[in-house]
């Protein structure tokens, strides 16, 4: 008698935690599809319940150390990501998204030994050499720099945005002829590159190319009042680009693919990488990415998807 009181017992409380866990996972997964539609504060509340509920699952302190970075809430964020990172989370996004919330948060020093583990544990993958090498050329440390671009360029030499920031950190470190080649290169395949465009005429003034710059500058002059325009027209677009994120919340990533597709600027972009993840199609979600980050280099939550974006690529469906 006392044996199968003790099996029920022990089943029921099996039961119980299996039911716990199951709770847990369905408000990540709520969590998760609050973080695509980009609501972060919602993501947060929602989050924060899969933690109390599973306090030793480093998935759902990452997830939540994500919204909270997301929501510009940094310390907060690195705590979390902190704790996923000590309770075994081994992938490298997660590490690159606590070493963005260190360094939005003033820990300078600590985002970049984050940057640098994150390098030697992915032996060397293109996105902790990228983020350590805008951190550094952030702090104008241009010939540290230089090295790990020069890496990341060589195992992406397609990407570019860095290949951008190479011919940056050439010039800056006086070497003027690789970094015109580069910017001439990137401008033959995106003539529309407007911070490229800027770069390489001040560049070719300063070297004595008076005809050269005057070109490139001009022509800069026409991109960027055309920009301004195409900003204009983005910001009545945004009734339409709210009906996307909305689609997504709602699971309905085809109908909301074909609904970004119609729209155009970075977060079009963004939206169209997010519903082609839903989809199953990694590698077009990381195209879509890249381009959105060309047009908008400085949100940084667009470089943090990307390379969680070229992660999910290497590794197989399902997983």
């Amino acid at each position: 008698m006392f044996g199968r009181t003790a099996s029920a017992l022990f089943l029921t409380g099996v039961l119980a935690a299996v039911a716990v866990a199951q709770d847990a996972a369905a408000l990540r997964e709520a969590g998760e599809r609050r973080i695509a539609a980009r609501e972060y504060a919602a993501a947060i509340v929602v989050l924060e319940k899969a933690v109390a509920l599973d306090p030793q699952g480093g998935v759902g302190h990452a997830a939540l150390g994500r919204a909270l970075a997301l929501e510009r809430r940094f310390a907060e964020g690195a705590e979390h990501l902190r704790r996923a990172i000590a309770l075994g989370d081994p992938r490298i996004a997660t590490r690159l998204y606590l070493g963005a919330a260190l360094w939005e948060s003033g820990q300078v020093e600590a985002a970049e030994r984050i940057f640098r583990a994150a390098i030697d544990e992915s032996g060397g993958a293109v996105q902790p050499l990228h983020q350590l090498a805008r951190l550094l050329l952030w702090q104008g440390r241009h010939a540290d720099a230089l090295p790990l671009l020069e890496r990341a360029a060589r195992l992406t030499p397609d990407a570019v945005e860095l290949q951008g920031e190479l011919a940056r950190a050439y010039q800056e470190t006086g070497r003027a002829a690789e970094a015109i080649a580069i910017y001439r290169r990137l401008l033959a395949q995106e003539p529309e590159l407007v911070r490229a465009r800027y770069a390489l005429g001040l560049l070719l003034q300063r070297t004595g190319d008076a005809e050269g710059a005057r070109r490139e500058l001009g022509e800069y002059a026409r991109l960027h009042a055309e920009e301004k325009a195409r900003t204009h027209r983005e910001g009545l677009e945004r009734a339409r680009l709210d009906e996307g994120w909305r689609l997504l919340s709602e699971k309905a990533a085809g109908e909301a693919l074909a609904h970004f597709q119609k729209l155009s600027g970075w977060e079009a972009l963004s939206g169209q990488a997010t519903a082609l993840i839903a989809l199953g199609r990694r590698a077009e979600a990381v195209q879509a990415l890249e381009r959105a980050v060309l047009l908008a280099p400085e949100r940084e939550e667009l470089r943090l998807a990307l390379a969680e974006a070229r992660e999910a690529v290497k590794r197989p469906a399902g997983r």
